[in-house]
């Protein structure tokens, strides 16, 4: 069916048997459906557009005939089969050939490209392109005559008649639809392109030489052909008229009518065809060669080729210029009135109305929108903008639209009769309901809301809305609570038995007084909950809640609250207590003056204070563990820690929380808590905690590194167990390493060289060095050197060779050698300070994984665990197991026999458990994890000659001398039961020792590098020993082969690791993750260091000194910092003193009042600076819509906002009309919201013009 309007192309420039282009298409489409038309009509298979020669495609036409009949003639004449299936074959290769190449030189419509076409015949002229059709101008617009009537009997709807051509017709238009008439003339069609000129044919070919004539160059090449015309754009059509009837009653109908007036857009220029290139030139004659015999005589004649013939010039392109059509012309609208004394009045287009401004107030007029409160529009001014008067007869209601926040509560009505241009201030007010909260807020976060009020206007008969009524942004308003709670300052952590006290302050952000006493009578509280009875609330004002109920609060005002509670001594221990504090807030709606409204009083913000549980720390010198925890440790994994510690290993532990102190300080002792532990084993939980409202800290933070270095020195073994940040704990470790205070004193070495020195340093020969101390030598300048030299850098010379002899004597010691900072430079000789770092054989350990919710510990956690127990006590467990393994367990007095400190330590309380066999396995591990460490520290860089005799070498291995020389005094054994674990262990042990690969048994044979050597030689001959003490000969002999095999097993597992040192690691590696069940998790050693100048003895300048000590300088600084705000911070909340009490005796009472500002001198100040900040909220909160210029006001749309459902609507302009009569979705008043909300878009019918 043909519609007015239709947009018309112009075809391409194309052969007559093509089927033509069908109008109404747009260039880009038309160009490509002339394409697809083609390839249809020859064949299945695509056809590139760039086959323009017709011998091309006439080929290709036959090759896709014989492909698409050869079934047929298959069927027909069966015994050609075989012949039509070889055709059928090859034209299909031929086909498929074809395309490829016509592919590959394939146009772009948009970026168009040299069509490859064929050339003419031989010295002809190319054939020139033809021009493109003339295209079709666009329809023009109809006119449309309609009447709108409303029926009575068919509520809220519409009634359509159709006059002139569509006389007769009737169309309904429901309160969900839109009438759209649309006479917008039709596009015109865009210019066609063009054919390209033909190439030239070639030049004819020269003639070839003679033995009496040399050859002729070709001829030129045939002029190309001229590029085809292209043609303009046709002009687009006029639009048509709109006629609309209705009744002087009936004119809220025109609320749903919109239309379009444009007319028709021009078409685009076509473009022309490019022009055919010149024909190639002729090829050139050929030349020769010939002999010619003259007597005697044979001359050679040669001829060369000639050149071949120039190209041909190409063809002309068409100089004419194209242009695009024009636009038609935009129709025109009439509204023609006829009022209720029959008289007519016609008008160009209807009323449109649309808001100006508005204020917005409060019903308090606190200048809060409080959610429950009531708001009103106020001094609302309306303009109509459109092209006559507002109906007379029917009604206009407005309302606040309703939304997520607001609900409608009273409207007003707009004044009759609006004239054009005029603006009016609709008399009364308007009234909405701000919602009060329906979904729960966070804990802690406040509600503030950006929101707008929009109106809507609507009929009230038809329920239809203006949609051009308020467009854009409503009024900003910001929805919140008058009175804002601050987050309450408490204490993280407190401990069973404490007197507490929290605060917090409650602010008026209002303009009005609030409270109890006032004149509005708001009910406004503080309350703490306490849903787990934890504490004893002081102030209680029920079993678990404490309220604190304001009297008054002026605007402006700040009032401070606290509330003391104490701990239950019934609490559990490491649990956390979760409290409630409530800002309670009446309900605005439901206040009555003079009455408080404690029943409508909701909770209107909440913050939820967490706090741990913690035990109170008493030293117990029995106790083999010192467990440090926080505020942030999970409580599963102190409960895990401690369960394991007391029943698995049946050991006692302490317990300190450094949440409770922030430090490691005792309040009873201000001593540090982990100098009590020397010797023992030290836990320390890694994980971040809050610090005192100062951001987070790590433990480490509050740890002098140096005490730790001291106490490591001393035997203690630390566990960091699941560091959160390893990059800090390393950074804290490589302070570790060196401790040089200047405070240390001088040991009892002060020798006269370095020789001297090195030998003193002997193990057994001067005492372990447990403060700190330092040691001397003498260094003098060699007078050889004379003014060449400074007593300075003799110092520093001989401090780095001190540092290298220092590496290659004592290999698991560290030392720092530098020059005495009191030396005087005048002298020929001063002193170099040796003092000892962090001993390799330390024992600080780093682990990964956290603790899971579990109720047992994890075998990850419990090798940790075990591992952190002093060596020299592992050792002595390692050798109690000989013979009494049991995998059911054993005993605490077997596996401690000999251990007297540890049986002492066995807790009181408990019961006596077996230890479990997964103990035994982490202990073993443990050991081979630490000595085989030992052995490959010890062997990783050896000197050549060796400074350490085989008779020193044990000396030298602290943990491998200690584990063979701790075997109890006992009966033999004469059998070799239950000593697996033995021969696994030792095994290991001895197979890392053992020569692999060429490179080591080359060293071995000839004596370099025989450090790996002596100490396997040491370790057998102790080994051996220490088995003499146990096993009888008989089973000796057994075990020693046995662990000889286990070995050889350990030597060819170290090999297929590949370990590029061959070393222990990656075997044992592998173990530790197959028995607790991880991948990559082995504990960090903190001993090994991180940065290289850490990890060996090390030569030291001044500078590289005082650098050192400022570095551990500025940690121990802000230790101090962090050690006494965390003292102010806990006098205020803990143990506070009563400041609230009256004289009159009565504690219970409490009485708050606001607290007014430090410069406050009377009454006339206050209420100046009451005055002042009720001005400026008024001044920040201001919800009035600010008039806007008819000029800025927007005009509506197609899609104007809508207060119900955002349907897309066309424009209100009589510019844009058209001759379809759409009906769409309209908008309703808020009441009709939630009836409307899902109901879609019906397209009603569409009207055609004659």
């Amino acid at each position: 069916m043909l519609k007015f309007g239709t947009t018309s192309v112009a075809t391409h420039a194309k052969r007559p048997e093509k089927p033509t282009l069908e109008s109404g298409e747009t260039p880009r489409k038309a160009g490509k459906e002339a394409c697809e038309t083609r390839s249809s009509y020859w064949s299945r298979t695509p056809i590139p557009d760039t086959l323009a020669c017709p011998g091309c495609r006439e080929m290709l036409a036959k090759v896709c005939l014989i492909t698409l009949f050869a079934p047929l003639l298959v069927s027909i004449f069966p015994r050609t089969t075989g012949a039509i299936i070889k055709l059928s074959q090859s034209a299909r290769k031929l086909l498929h050939v074809a395309l490829k190449f016509c592919a590959y030189f394939k146009s772009s419509i948009t970026r168009p490209r040299k069509l490859i076409v064929c050339a003419a015949e031989y010295g002809r002229r190319g054939a020139d392109g033809r021009s493109a059709s003339v295209p079709s101008s666009g329809m023009p617009g109809g006119d449309i005559r309609v009447r709108l009537s409303y029926a009575p009997e068919k509520q809220n709807s519409v009634q359509v008649g159709g006059e002139g051509t569509l006389n007769g017709t009737r169309w309904e238009v429901r309160r969900d639809q839109n009438l759209f008439l649309n006479v917008k003339g039709g596009d015109g069609g865009n210019g066609g392109r063009g054919e390209n000129g033909q190439q030239g044919g070639q030049g004819s070919r020269g003639l070839d030489a003679t033995k009496h004539s040399d050859a002729t160059p070709g001829g030129p090449g045939a002029p190309g052909g001229n590029g085809g015309y292209g043609t303009d754009g046709a002009n687009g059509a006029d639009a048509g008229n709109i006629f609309i009837t209705v009744a002087e009653d009936d004119l809220d109908t025109l609320s749903s009518v919109f239309w379009e007036l444009n007319g028709g857009k021009g078409g685009f220029s076509g473009t022309h065809g490019q022009p055919g290139e010149g024909g190639v030139g002729g090829q050139g004659g050929r030349g020769g060669r010939w002999d010619d015999r003259v007597g005697d005589h044979t001359r050679t004649i040669t001829r060369g080729n000639a050149a071949s013939g120039p190209q041909g010039p190409p063809g002309m392109p068409p100089a004419t210029y194209l242009s695009g059509g024009q636009s038609g012309r935009t129709g025109s609208s009439q509204v023609r009135v006829i009022k209720r004394d029959l008289t007519e009045a016609t008008y160009p287009k209807r009323y449109m109305l649309k808001v100006v401004s508005f204020d917005v107030v409060d019903e308090n007029e606190d200048a809060i929108n409080e959610p429950g409160e009531h708001i009103y529009i106020r001094n609302l001014i309306v303009e109509n903008f459109g092209g006559m008067p507002s109906p007379k007869y029917n009604p206009i209601k407005i309302a606040v639209h309703g939304s997520e926040w607001l609900e409608p509560v009273t409207a007003t009505f707009l004044p009759e009769e609006i004239q054009v241009g005029a603006r009016v201030k609709v008399p009364g007010e308007i009234k909405a309901l701000i919602k009060n909260e329906t979904a729960n807020r966070a804990p802690s976060s406040s509600l503030f809301i950006h929101h707008e009020v929009s109106l809507i206007a609507s009929f009230e008969r038809l329920e239809r809305a203006l949609p051009e009524f308020h467009v854009g942004g409503g009024a900003p308003i910001q929805i919140q609570y008058p009175l804002q709670l601050s987050p309450p300052r408490h204490l993280d952590c407190v401990a069973k038995g404490d007197n507490v006290r929290f605060s917090w302050t409650l602010k008026n952000i209002s303009t009005k007084p609030y409270g109890v006493q006032t004149q509005h009578g708001r009910y406004a509280a503080t309350r703490l909950t306490d849903p787990d009875s934890v504490f004893n609330l002081k102030y209680a004002s029920g079993e678990s809640s404490a309220d604190d109920v304001i009297d008054e609060l002026l605007p402006g005002a700040e009032v401070p609250i606290d509330q003391d509670l104490m701990v239950s001594s019934s609490a559990m221990e490491y649990s956390d207590s979760v409290l409630t504090l409530d800002l309670m807030l009446s309900d605005p709606s439901k206040v009555q003056k003079g009455t408080p409204s404690v029943l409508s009083a909701r909770s209107v913000m909440t913050h939820l204070i967490k706090m741990q549980i913690s035990g109170i720390y008493q030293y117990n010198p029995r106790s083999r563990y010192l467990l440090v925890v926080n505020s942030g440790t999970p409580n599963k994994a102190i409960h895990q820690i401690i369960k394991f510690i007391r029943t698995g290993l049946q050991l006692d532990v302490d317990i300190y929380n450094i949440s409770l102190t922030g430090s490691f300080i005792d309040p009873e002792t201000n001593t540090n808590v982990l100098s009590r532990y020397e010797g023992k084993s030290i836990i320390i939980y890694g994980n971040s905690l809050p610090y005192f409202r100062a951001g987070n800290r790590n433990p480490w933070d509050l740890m002098d590194a140096w005490e730790v270095c001291r106490l490591a020195k001393a035997g203690t073994n630390f566990l960091f167990a699941s560091a959160t940040d390893p990059n800090s704990l390393h950074q804290w470790g490589s302070v570790l390493a060196f401790p040089t205070p200047s405070t240390a004193t001088p040991s009892s070495i002060n020798a006269e060289n370095l020789a001297s020195l090195l030998e003193n340093l002997k193990p057994g020969k001067s005492a372990p060095d447990n403060t700190h101390t330092y040691h001397k030598f003498t260094a003098k300048m060699n007078p050889a050197f004379g003014c060449f030299s400074n007593l300075e850098s003799t110092l520093l010379k001989n401090s780095h060779a001190a540092a290298k002899k220092l590496n290659k004597a004592y290999p698991l010691r560290r030392y720092i050698a530098r020059p005495d900072l009191v030396t005087d430079a005048k002298k020929s000789s001063g002193s170099v300070i040796v003092s000892e770092g962090l001993s390799k054989s330390a024992n600080i350990l780093a682990s990964k994984l956290p603790h899971p919710e579990l109720e047992w510990i994890t075998e990850y956690h419990m090798y940790t665990i075990v591992s952190c127990l002093p060596f020299s006590d592992q050792a002595r467990i390692f050798w109690n197991l000989v013979g009494q393994w049991d995998k059911q367990g054993l005993p605490s007095t077997t596996v401690y026999n000999g251990l007297p400190h540890l049986l002492e330590s066995k807790p009181i309380d408990l019961p006596v458990y077996a230890i479990n066999e997964k103990v035994f396995t982490a202990i073993c591990m443990s050991i081979e994890f630490k000595i085989g460490t030992e052995i490959t520290r010890y062997c990783d860089k050896p000197s050549w000659p060796s400074p350490i005799s085989a008779a020193d070498i044990m000396a030298h291995l602290p943990l491998l001398s200690q584990l063979f020389t701790v075997t109890p005094p006992s009966t033999l054994l004469s059998s070799t039961e239950r000593s697996e674990f033995l021969v696994s262990t030792l095994g290991t042990i001895a197979g890392a020792l053992r020569p692999i690969g060429f490179s080591q048994g080359w060293n071995n044979i000839f004596g370099i590098k025989i450090r790996k050597s002596q100490v396997r030689s040491q370790t057998t001959q102790s080994m051996n020993l220490a088995l003499s003490r146990i096993f009888a000969p008989d089973a000796l002999s057994t075990v020693q082969k046995s662990i000889q095999t286990a070995a050889k097993d350990t030597k060819q597992a170290i090999k297929k690791s590949k370990q590029p040192d061959n070393n222990l690691s990656l075997v044992l590696r592998s173990k530790f993750d197959a028995f607790t069940n991880t991948t990559g998790a082995v504990p960090d050693d903190l001993t090994e260091g991180t940065a290289t100048n850490y990890t060996i003895s090390q030569g030291w300048s001044r500078n590289d000194l005082l650098t050192h000590r400022q570095k551990h300088a500025g940690r121990h600084n802000k230790i101090v910092a962090d050690e006494a705000h965390s003292r102010n911070v806990i006098a205020e909340h803990l143990n506070p003193e009563d400041e609230d009490e009256d004289e009159d005796g009565d504690e219970d009472e409490i009485r708050r009042h606001e607290v007014p500002p430090s410069t406050q001198t009377g009454a006339a100040y206050h209420e100046k600076a009451q005055q002042a900040f009720v001005e400026q909220v008024m001044a920040q909160s201001s919800n009035a819509l600010s008039p806007t210029s008819p000029v800025e006001m927007p005009t509506p749309a197609f899609s104007p906002v809508s207060p119900v459902t955002p349907a897309e609507l066309p424009s209100f302009d009589p510019d844009k009309i058209s001759t379809i009569v759409t009906v769409a979705p309209a908008e309703l008043p808020a009441s009709q919201n939630e009836k409307l909300a899902a109901q879609p878009t019906v397209t009603a019918v569409e009207l055609q013009a004659n």
